[in-house]
């Protein structure tokens, strides 16, 4: 009954050191963007004109206006950037949810380590009145 405990415990408290993909808090996020980090916005142009993105990071759409996605097209980007498929890197979206999306895809299908994405997206970034940058 010991080992049992035992080990309930430490899967309670390292299992998300070993977890492949991972959402982030905003204080994360920033703490990440004084290590330089990489930081992947995959919302579309048109969502980055409206609302700005967070500082330092890539613009690099991933769905289109009819949810569509061009795999090959935007890995092929996405390579130049995270050069190791063991990197850390995070994604960001509107509310989490394609950024969560597409950690899992890069994950479960390309075998890339350590994606995470921003919780409740840039939304709310912009909710805790976090720093953005904005474009013509």
């Amino acid at each position: 009954m010991k080992i049992f405990k035992a080990l309930f415990l430490f899967l309670l408290f390292f299992s998300p050191l070993f977890a492949k993909e991972g959402k982030l808090s905003t204080s994360q996020l920033e703490a990440l963007l004084r290590k330089n980090i990489v930081i992947i916005d995959i919302r579309r142009e048109d969502e980055w004109k409206k609302t700005g993105i967070i500082p330092n990071s890539y613009r690099l759409t991933f769905y289109n206006k009819k949810n569509e996605y061009n795999m090959k097209r935007w890995l092929y980007i996405f390579a130049r950037l995270v050069k190791s498929k063991n990197n850390t890197f995070v994604l960001v979206s509107s509310n989490s949810k394609r950024a969560k999306k597409v950690a899992q895809i890069l994950i479960e299908e390309k075998n890339y380590k350590n994606a995470h994405y921003l919780d409740k997206g840039i939304n709310k970034w912009i909710r805790e009145d976090k720093k953005l940058r904005f474009f013509k």
